[in-house]
This record gives structure tokens, C-alpha cells and sequence, in this order.
């Protein structure tokens, strides 16, 4: 990496008091609330170390700098998208800056911890959508080079190894004041935890998604979602009772009875999530009722009709499993009630919320879903003559893959064609009903029992039988994304999702303080500088540039809700150039002791010690 300064074709305009091309502002929503002084000290630093590196270096072509995004969890400090030279995908990182006092550790063997820091990875993995409007989340994330750090002055556990790689080389060069990135190590406990934790999101994501699909009268796309092609069994199993395939080639799907009323912990996290969205998306307006509802509800509080009322009209919210009122000054008997309620009145908590989804479902109880939902048979359609045509081209494709595997177990992967494979006329719709799950070895059989099938599994199983002698000791191993999980179990693409995650975790530990930062920073303007123009009072010059740079970083930093990114083209440091120019005309000028104060939330430091009044008036006309 380049320290040498390049500055962009804008910049140079600026300087000659040229003609700028109005340049595009991006922006992204922030997250509310700020750290303490030496945290924020700490944070703004960093922002002005990487800042003025990102806008000097000729290695980064383009970027994008924000901080406290918003929604995306603990790595939301520093966030940095960049396009740099030699590398064809774009670079995200994403930074949670900690200052730690007395040498404390860290690590992740608080349990705690490592689900927020998780959750947080998941919350900016589905941010990622190609053609999104917010530059930092644009294209899916396996297209970039994401990288999530833990930056802080704690030492190393001493349990991690070293980071490898071209990325690796460049960000040490980029953010590092201390020691070089370093990976975090797992165990098998870690896995267990972010595996559920993995499942438990997933499920709440489907519910979501399902009450979209029923509500947006979507159903005929709702097998292009990955999510349901993995859940669409368990759902069929589950959650709905699905007819036999209709004369119009699909299928109607209703709720099961019991639905509304599901206590298994998985289950029920997949219900909760439906029911909220559903609630939240079909509330209706009950202001004029609001009071007699609530009278009523104080005189009778297990009348579920009633509260069904309060549900839908949102004055009663539903989360996370439990009734809450939306304000939250309402009278503390009011919340008693309730409460009351949540924890055991559960039977009018279900009946009050399985009266108001379906009001607010209405006409959509019963709705149609394509054939190979819930894969009841095999899906394969037409008359007996195409059908078997098709059976025969899958058997004799099935029948070579077993005869050529060496072994017990045979494996069914992504490299096989995609026509064998899909959904739709292939291997995949025989997974549930032809091809079931092993308990004992924990891999895929043939079903024993062809009597329980539907028609065209029924037809397979019997050609298959016929054309393997060992039909009985078949095991497979199915990989391929296509085919439905059968269980709530852990699988294989959980696992893989947590190593990514590990894989794209770095920390930067026993890094530079705020004072440290700030040296490093300094020594950087005095490099920049010098190669610039010969000056007179070099080091305090790039001193007394510094506290104009770091002003403007932190105005940047304390704007609330809606954050302007930076970039290639932004003036920050080139305002606090100008703002200290009358320095390098005056060879003998003298500075202060330089003093550190606080106006109104924001950190003032300067060797002037008049700063403060201007602070505070410059503040006092802000507001």
C-alpha cells in the first residue's frame, strides 16, 4: 500500500478554485446513541486514520465510508466498501472499534457475545441485494470480499491464528496500529450454538415469508425461494394439510387445526413470526373503539374476541411470543392484565391470536400452492405414457450412480444434471415420500413401505426394486441445495455457514489507543505534506491539521438518523488543510498546551484555548 499522496481530479479542481461537477451524495440510515469519550475518541480516530489513507491511496479506486449503520448489529462502528486494484471483487468491511481498559482479553468464549456478534454477520449477509439502493450492500454478499473485525486495544486470548492472504496484507497496512489480524478459533460447543442459532433465524425468515406469500397472492413463485425449497416438507408436514393435485395442476393448502395453538420450541418460533407479520401487514384502524375495547378488557381480560380486537388494531402487539400495548405509558393495570395473560392464560393468548390472523386472512385460509409442494408425490405430470418415459430416464440414471459407487455410500451432489436433480421432474420431489431419512446412520434410504406412497412414488419404488438387487441397503448422502431438509436437525449447509462466518471473522487486537491512533495520524499528514510543498513548522502544522480534520470528522459522526457516506471525493480533509494554512506563513508561531473539553456532546480538542468560545458559539448556531 501507498502512503504517497494522489489526490482525485476534483480535489485538484478545488484547490485552483475550479468548476466542480456536482458530485452524488449516497446515504444510508444511522442507529441511534453514541459511546463514551475515550470510546468516541477512539472511533473517530480510527475514521480519520482510515479516511485519510482511503483518500491518498492509489491502490483504492473507490469508496464508500460510513459509520452506526443502522440495523446491522455490533460491526456497525466502521463500515468501508472499496474497489481496489488487483482484485476483482468489491471489499467490505464492516468494524467494531473497543476501547478495553487494564489489558483485558479478548474473546469469544462468552456465549453471549459470540450469538450477538453472529446475528450481526446474518443481519448484513441478508442486506446484500443486487440493484440495492444503499451502495454499501449492493450485489449478493458471495459476490464481495466481506471481512468482519474486532478492533480494540485487549490483547489476544492467545487461542487464534494468523490471517493469510493479499486481503489480509493490505488491510494490516490499512487499519492496523498494533498487532497484525488474527482468527479467532472455534470448538464444537461454538458450533452447536450458531447451528441453532442459524435454524432458529431461518425459521422466523420463513414465517416471514409465508405470510408475504399468502398476502401478496404469490403462491405461484413461492418455489423460486430458496428458504422454502428447503422447508417446503416440514412446512407440508407441519404447518398445513395439502390436498391431492387438482385438475389445474397444483394443490390447496390449508392450516392444520392445531397450528395456532404449536408449543414445540421450533415450531412455534416459525408460528410467531407468521402470525406478527401477518398482524403487523392487516392492521386495522380502531380508534374509535380503543376506549370500550379497553374497558372491556379490564372488566373481562379473557375475552379472546375482544382481544382479538386490541391485536388487530395494533392498540395489543404480538412479539416474540408474547401480547404487549404498543404505548407504553398505558396504565400499569392495563399491563397486569396482560401479563397476566402471557404467562398463564395461554389458551386465550392462542385463541385471541388465531381469531385475529384469520380475520386478518380471511378469503386466504385455503389458498393454492404449486404440485410440488410439500412433496406428496413425485412431480411428475402428464399421462401414463409420459409418466413412465420420465421414470424410466430417472431410474436409469439412479441405477448407474448407485452401480458405480464404491462403497456403502452413495453420494447425490451438485455436479450432477441439473434436469436429474430438479424439483420439477426430477430426483428431488421422491425426497419425503420415496426417499426417506436414515435415523440410525443419519443418511437417505428407500422407503420401506410402498403402500403408504402416492401414485407415481408408488410406480417408481416398484421399478426401482426391480432394477437393484441391494434396493434395501441403498444409504444416500444428498447434496444438493434442491433437496428439502426432512427434520429440524443440523445439516451440512448450517455447518457450512457457520465457517464462513469464522472464516470471515478477523481481530485486531492489542491495537493503538486513541493517543496512538492519533500519533499515527499525524505522522501520515507530515508524510502527505512534506511531498506536497516545503513547509516551515512541519510536525505542528500536520498537528494543528489533525485537530481540524478530527473536528470535521466528528461533525460527520454526531449528524443523527441519516449519515452522508464518504468517498473519493469528499472535502473533510482538504477543509482542514485549507482552515490551517495561515500556519505554514507563520515560522515562529507558538502553541498551547493543548486542551480537551466537550460542547454539547461533541469533543473539542485544540492547542488554542479561545476554541472553546467558538465551539460553543458554532454549536449554539447549529442548533
Amino acid at each position: 500500500m501507498s502512503d504517497s499522496a494522489k489526490p482525485n481530479k476534483a480535489n485538484k479542481k478545488e484547490k485552483k478554485g475550479g468548476k466542480n461537477k456536482k458530485k452524488k451524495i449516497f446515504k444510508y440510515s444511522k442507529r441511534a446513541g453514541t459511546s463514551g469519550i475515550r470510546g468516541q475518541l477512539y472511533e473517530t480516530k480510527l475514521l480519520g486514520l482510515i479516511l485519510f489513507k482511503a483518500l491518498h491511496d492509489e491502490e483504492i479506486e473507490e469508496f464508500y465510508l460510513a459509520t452506526n449503520v443502522d440495523e446491522i448489529g455490533m460491526f456497525d462502528d466502521i463500515c468501508l466498501r472499496a474497489k481496489l486494484k488487483g482484485f476483482d471483487k468489491p471489499v467490505n468491511v464492516f468494524i467494531q472499534a473497543k476501547h478495553r481498559e487494564n489489558d483485558k482479553l479478548l474473546t469469544l468464549n462468552n456465549k453471549k457475545d459470540l450469538a450477538n456478534c453472529f446475528n450481526s454477520y446474518l443481519s448484513i449477509k441478508r442486506r446484500f441485494q443486487p440493484g440495492n439502493d444503499d451502495v454499501l450492500f449492493q450485489g449478493n454478499f458471495n459476490e464481495t470480499d466481506c471481512v468482519f473485525i474486532m478492533y480494540t486495544t485487549a490483547k489476544d486470548d492467545g487461542t487464534g491464528k494468523p490471517c493469510e492472504g493479499d486481503l489480509v496484507t493490505y488491510l494490516n497496512s490499512l487499519i492496523s496500529t498494533g498487532s497484525p489480524g488474527s482468527q479467532p478459533s472455534y470448538t464444537d460447543e461454538d458450533m452447536d450454538l450458531l447451528c441453532q442459532q442459524i435454524l432458529e433465524e431461518q425459521l422466523i425468515t420463513l414465517g416471514q415469508k409465508i405470510a408475504r406469500y399468502i398476502l401478496d397472492d404469490a403462491k405461484s413463485q413461492i418455489m423460486n425461494d430458496e428458504l422454502v425449497l428447503r422447508y417446503h416438507f416440514i412446512l407440508g408436514k407441519e404447518v398445513f394439510d395439502i390436498s391431492n393435485v387438482l385438475d389445474e395442476g397444483h394443490r390447496m393448502a390449508s392450516f392444520k387445526s392445531d397450528f395456532f395453538s404449536e408449543t414445540q420450541k421450533l415450531m412455534k418460533i416459525f408460528k410467531d413470526a407468521f402470525c406478527s407479520d401477518i398482524i403487523e401487514k392487516r392492521k386495522i384502524d380502531v380508534t374509535n373503539e380503543t376506549q370500550d375495547l379497553l374497558a372491556r378488557f379490564l372488566s373481562e381480560p379473557n375475552d379472546s374476541e375482544n382481544l382479538s380486537k386490541l391485536i388487530r388494531g395494533s392498540v395489543v402487539t404480538f412479539k416474540h411470543g408474547n401480547l404487549e400495548f404498543r404505548d407504553k405509558v398505558i396504565p400499569h393495570q392495563y399491563k397486569e392484565k396482560l401479563e397476566e395473560i402471557n404467562n398463564n392464560n395461554k389458551q386465550v393468548k392462542n385463541e385471541a391470536l388465531e381469531l385475529a390472523v384469520k380475520e386478518s386472512l380471511k378469503h386466504s385460509l385455503v389458498f393454492k400452492v404449486p404440485a410440488t409442494f410439500g412433496n406428496k408425490d413425485l412431480a411428475i405430470r402428464g399421462d401414463d405414457t409420459k409418466i413412465d418415459k420420465r421414470l424410466d430416464h430417472l431410474c436409469k440414471k439412479l441405477v448407474d450412480v448407485i452401480e458405480k459407487t464404491e462403497g456403502d455410500k452413495i453420494t447425490i451432489d451438485e455436479d450432477m444434471d441439473d434436469g436429474f436433480l430438479r424439483l420439477n421432474g426430477g430426483i428431488a420431489s421422491a425426497v419425503g415420500n420415496l426417499i426417506v431419512y436414515d435415523d440410525n446412520c443419519n443418511l437417505f434410504k428407500f422407503c420401506e413401505d410402498c403402500q403408504s406412497l402416492d401414485k407415481v412414488a408408488k410406480r417408481f419404488h416398484k421399478l426401482l426394486k426391480s432394477k437393484l438387487q441391494n434396493f434395501e441397503n441403498c444409504r444416500f448422502d444428498l447434496r444438493a441445495k434442491v433437496f428439502p431438509k426432512l427434520s429440524l436437525d443440523r445439516s451440512e449447509y448450517d455447518e457450512l455457514i457457520v465457517k464462513d462466518f469464522f472464516s470471515k471473522l478477523m481481530f485486531y487486537t492489542s491495537q493503538g489507543d486513541e493517543n496512538d491512533v492519533e500519533k499515527k495520524i499525524i505522522d501520515e499528514i507530515e508524510k502527505h505534506q512534506a511531498k506536497q510543498a516545503k513547509l516551515n513548522n512541519p510536525k505542528k502544522k500536520s498537528e494543528a491539521i489533525f485537530l481540524r480534520y478530527h473536528d470535521e470528522i466528528q461533525k460527520w459522526w454526531m449528524v443523527p438518523k441519516e449519515g452522508e457516506y464518504l468517498t473519493k471525493d469528499s472535502d473533510l480533509y482538504l477543509k482542514a488543510v485549507e482552515s490551517t494554512s495561515v500556519v505554514n506563513m507563520m515560522p515562529e508561531i507558538k502553541f498551547s498546551q493543548r486542551v480537551v473539553f466537550a460542547v454539547k456532546g461533541r469533543i473539542i480538542e485544540s492547542y488554542d484555548p479561545t476554541e472553546r468560545d467558538s465551539a460553543e458559539a458554532s454549536t449554539s448556531q447549529e442548533t
